[in-house]
């Protein structure tokens, strides 16, 4: 018996010495566990770092930038920017990726995401993949203030478009574009040098140019925006470019009902689509039909029963009238729709012909105008995400976004690549464009960005004189001229 209690005693005394050793060395292996921890943390850090390929990015308040490219298994895609406190930042991405803040912290993004940026410092997009090659797209923005848009009523069921009605100064209600104030340009001599160089090739190919138009915005500077510009204010006949315009009216009148642009019915998003991808005229009716409640006959109308079809065709006009309130005369006319329309009029009859012709069949007709000022305003605010609203925009952005691949273009029905900007520009250049042209002008007009994000620009050319037509080569000599020219600003 006294042997065992004996051991018992030791086991107990074994059992105390254990227990004040573990205390007294406790400390010390959290430390060591601590201590690993971090060296652990830093050498995966530091591993993933040298597989990582940093591109610095310049954004520019209210400016857009679009991100696309390819990521490798095991490999990593940084981009850095600088975020200032106080800024709104929004992103939209189609993959799974990472935002690392200042301080470090990290947050996993997909979708559309929004914030207020709370601290300043150098902020980061990481895009990563263990498996597969992964494709990416984002598109960001960071901006300081806040974008006017139009009031809205509360969602609605019905997709019916509310019918534009002649709109005078004296009507509070009206429906008119969002953004009243002018964007603020500046001049740039090493961007007006650019455009100069184009007017010098175009009389260096014989080319009229009195009769041409350009204008040119670059989006890469620290401050938006540097703008050149020759004969910007001249009208001319926009062709198929004024379709951009109406699907802005469209698109806002969708926006005031209160319908976002994954709820507009898919039947309307065909016709939507035609009209814009395909440019046609028959789509383009239909469109302007719905938003002004006109429609397109053969028959003259009687004089009272014409001032009300006009009345409404020119409430396409009283939209954007808040878009030039500096201007003296009438700053744009895109009352009128674009023929041949196929199954209904080749050429202009009925009220069709009667707008254009008022005072009298024999005076000349009254075309559709606008300049190149104006459209290269448009698309400045569709880029910067104010035109309606950031989802518009986009969306918008998205029916103008063109695959320069030829394989894309090449042997197609439509082709608004070949003999236009896009023609001769790198086939991974993101692009986005509106052209127009008939037997007598040629016109195009395009947001650009080169693969590499050092050139980001906004390009709009009005040919409007049928040399420019016949000279299917110069837009694309000018388009390429001007794209090298802006790498090396």
């Amino acid at each position: 018996m006294e042997r065992k209690r004996r051991k018992s005693i030791k086991v107990r005394t074994q059992s105390k010495t254990y227990h004040i050793q573990w205390s007294r060395f406790l400390p010390i292996l959290i430390s060591l566990f601590i201590t690993s921890a971090i060296t652990l943390y830093f050498i995966l850090n530091s591993s993933k770092n040298e597989s990582c390929t940093i591109t610095k990015l310049s954004l520019i308040d209210s400016v857009p930038k679009s991100l696309e490219g390819r990521v490798s298994p095991n490999r990593v895609q940084c981009y850095k920017f600088q975020g200032i406190q106080g800024q709104q930042l929004q992103l939209t991405t189609n993959k799974k990726i990472s935002l690392i803040y200042p301080g470090n912290q990290s947050q996993n993004l997909q979708g559309d995401y929004q914030t207020i940026l709370s601290e300043t410092g150098d902020y980061s997009l990481v895009i990563e993949t263990q498996e597969d090659n992964l494709d990416y797209q984002i598109n960001l923005i960071v901006s300081s203030q806040n974008t006017t848009n139009l009031p809205r009523k509360t969602p609605v069921t019905d997709f019916s478009l509310i019918p534009l009605t002649p709109q005078l100064p004296s009507q509070p209600n009206r429906l008119t574009y969002n953004i009243q104030q002018s964007p603020t340009f500046y001049q740039d001599q090493e961007l007006q040098k650019i455009v100069d160089n184009i007017v010098s090739l175009a009389q260096s190919r014989k080319l009229p140019i009195d009769k041409l138009s350009i204008s040119l915005v670059d989006l890469n500077q620290s401050e938006c925006c540097a703008y050149a510009a020759y004969q910007d204010s001249e009208f001319r006949y926009p062709a198929s470019i004024v379709k951009l315009f109406w699907l802005v009216v469209l698109y806002s009148q969708y926006y005031y009902q209160g319908i976002e642009p994954n709820q507009i019915p898919p039947e309307k998003l065909k016709v939507i689509s035609k009209m814009i991808k395909d440019s046609d005229n028959e789509s383009a009716s239909i469109i302007v039909d719905e938003i002004t409640q006109t429609k397109s006959i053969q028959k003259d109308l009687a004089p009272e029963k014409l001032k009300v079809w006009i009345s409404k065709r020119y409430a396409l006009n009283d939209f954007f009238a808040s878009y030039f309130v500096d201007s003296v005369n009438y700053p744009l006319n895109i009352s009128q729709k674009t023929f041949p329309i196929p199954n209904l009029l080749e050429d202009p009859a009925g009220p069709d012909q009667q707008i254009r012709q008022l005072n009298g069949k024999n005076s000349p007709p009254r075309r559709n105008y606008l300049n190149t000022y104006s459209v290269a305003r448009l698309l400045l605010e569709i880029e910067q995400g104010k035109a309606i609203s950031p989802a518009y925009s986009q969306a918008i952005k998205e029916l103008i976004k063109r695959d320069l691949h030829p394989q894309a273009w090449k042997e197609k029905p439509f082709n608004p690549i070949q003999d236009f900007f896009g023609q001769s520009l790198p086939v991974k250049t993101q692009f986005y464009a509106k052209m127009g042209w008939t037997f007598n002008n040629r016109n195009d007009a395009a947001i650009i960005v080169s693969p590499d994000n050092k050139a980001h620009y906004i390009l709009v050319v009005f040919g409007d004189e049928k040399k420019f037509y016949q000279d299917k080569e110069f837009f694309p000599i000018l388009s390429r001229q001007v794209y090298n020219q802006m790498l090396k600003k």
